[in-house]
């Protein structure tokens, strides 16, 4: 899925509680949206498309898009976890919002707090405040909330949250932080609170997070020729906190994953790779850490290596199916304190997007899509290494060979043939085409044209 397929996927949704569009960059107005959606259920928001959904070109992009990123980072309180980014659609650039339901309520502007209601953002009643309040309450009871009555400032690596500070102020995901004490910075995000260190700051922070907290274990076995009862090749047992745990697990597949070479024909040379996307691990590994349910006490991840696949098991439920996660969804993290610290420092890059872009690099290499399923309190996610069988029949393949550079529409597609399709039929050759990566659509309407992709088929189509 590219630029403009995600965009356009949002667009198929109706404009409502969790999705507007403003057709210019209009501020306070846009910052009173995106607070209304922290107050209610997250959202997006996309700012150069109108209301019937068609592109609405921006006077000075950058200027209204480093405006909208000061005022929505710097105005809106408390702090949230909101992704602010320039998309490409269409011929031209928008700015896309992505807002996950705040759990800090209430937010506010200048004192005043905004809420949606159907497609309108209104001004909170007296009403809706008390409810907001009641929530907030509720939600510190959380597990990552909870105080950790042993651990003390000193049983965290301070110069990780030295860095974390640092990281958090280079990416301006937020409000600049100018002081560089650690309390203040762990106060500000939920994870110092009534002179307490929280299980969220222990999982992040803490030079020995086990000896607090056991599940903060990762195992990774490498079964070698396959699992046959308790043989295997290799152990690896990692007791650090998420950070040192992420960065360990990135190490040890960049050293132990075969290369695969490949002879491209077309260019003549050879092309060595992972056997993996390693863009695709990076996304499962942290997605694992970030959503396992740690409340578990027996909840460790474990990575398990096997000759045709890789397998990451962490605890908890997944809330959507495995077709659901391939497509454009709202995200609802379940440990939302530290999802937040790691979009702040750029671990992850784009909002409720991971699942989707776990998908879109095996699709890119033509390997069998990964499959997420729930099973005996634990999310397993399998990542395979096979090729994909791509199935296209005859006259996809006589057309795409043909048609080169040229863009061409859903009409020219009907009437090459010498027996011209039904439109029913060529709208469901192409819809495969686009959905294996072979076409991309440009324009919408009466103007769309479809360009063939620089992807190649692979040596399996038929």
């Amino acid at each position: 899925m590219n630029e403009n397929d995600f965009i356009e996927s949002i667009l198929q949704e109706k404009e409502g509680v969790q999705l507007s569009l403003f057709s210019h960059a209009d501020i306070e107005i846009v910052g009173q949206s995106v607070c209304a959606f922290l107050n209610t259920n997250g959202g997006r928001i996309i700012v150069g498309v109108d209301h019937d959904k068609q592109v609405s070109p921006l006077n000075n992009l950058e200027e209204a898009y480093n405006a909208l990123r000061y005022f929505i980072y710097n105005e809106i309180t408390p702090q949230s976890l909101i992704g602010i980014r320039k998309e490409q659609y269409q011929n031209g650039t928008v700015i896309l919002i992505e807002v996950i339901e705040g759990n800090k309520k209430p937010y506010s502007i200048k004192g005043r707090s905004y809420v949606r209601i159907g497609n309108e953002t209104v001004t909170a009643s007296d009403n809706d405040m008390s409810v907001l309040i009641r929530t907030n309450k509720i939600d510190d009871y959380t597990w990552e909330k909870t105080p950790d009555l042993e651990a003390t400032i000193e049983d965290l690596n301070k110069e990780q949250i030295y860095n974390a500070i640092d990281l958090a102020n280079k990416m301006g995901r937020v409000a600049k932080f100018s002081s560089n004490d650690p309390v203040e910075f762990l106060t500000r995000y939920q994870l110092f609170r009534n002179s307490k260190l929280t299980n969220a700051a222990i999982v992040l922070f803490a030079k020995d997070p086990t000896y607090f907290l056991p599940q903060c274990r990762v195992r990774i076995i490498d079964f070698g020729l396959g699992k046959t009862g308790n043989r295997y090749e290799n152990i690896v047992l990692i007791e650090e906190n998420l950070f040192k745990t992420y960065t360990e697990i990135q190490n040890y597949f960049r050293k132990n994953l075969p290369i695969i070479s490949d002879f491209s024909e077309k260019d003549w040379k050879r092309n060595d790779d992972y056997k993996y996307p390693l863009e695709a691990l990076d996304e499962a590994v942290i997605n694992a850490l970030m959503h396992r349910d740690y409340s578990d006490s027996t909840g460790e991840v474990l990575i398990g290596i096997y000759p045709d696949k890789i397998e990451i098991i962490n605890s908890g439920k997944l809330l959507l199916s495995d077709k659901d996660l391939k497509k454009t969804h709202s995200s609802n993290p379940p440990n939302p304190v530290l999802t937040h610290i790691v979009f702040l420092c750029g671990i992850i890059e784009k909002v409720g997007r991971g699942t989707i872009l776990i998908n879109e690099s095996f699709d890119k290499r033509n390997l069998e899509s990964p499959t997420w399923v729930n099973k005996n309190g634990a999310v397993i996610l399998t990542l395979h290494s096979t090729p994909k069988k791509i199935e296209l029949n005859n006259r996809m393949e006589m057309y795409l060979d043909q048609v080169g550079d040229e863009l061409f529409t859903r009409e020219d597609y009907m009437n090459y043939f010498e027996n011209p399709l039904s439109e029913r039929t060529a709208r469901l050759d192409i819809q495969k085409l686009q959905e294996i990566g072979l076409l991309q659509k440009i324009g919408d309407g009466s103007v769309t044209r479809y360009k063939r992709t620089s992807k190649e088929l692979p040596d399996n189509a038929g």
